[in-house]
């Protein structure tokens, strides 16, 4: 069984949406501060082809992503998909 860690996949989100000047992002940002305009479809595409994340083999769904509102949404998705998939995060 593979194994990945909560803080882990938080960087991983983070890192995916932080934007080019490199400003922090924070869990509770809202996904409008670093997305214009806001696209569902866009947000698991995007995470689906981040590296670390393709490694893994992330498949999230738009449906997976459309109720987002702020970026701690996004890191739950993500842990969701993993815990269904098989993985145990600690």
């Amino acid at each position: 069984m593979q194994t990945i860690k909560s803080s882990t996949i938080v960087r991983r989100v983070r890192r995916a949406v932080r934007p080019p000047d490199g400003v922090g992002v924070r869990g509770q940002d809202k996904l409008e501060k670093h997305f214009v305009p806001l696209d569902t479809k866009a947000l698991a595409g995007m995470l689906n082809r981040r590296p670390a994340f393709s490694r893994d083999g992330l498949k999230l769904k738009t449906k997976d992503t459309e109720k987002a509102k702020i970026v701690k949404d996004l890191d739950i998705a993500v842990r969701n998909w993993y815990t269904r998939n098989g993985w145990t995060v600690t």
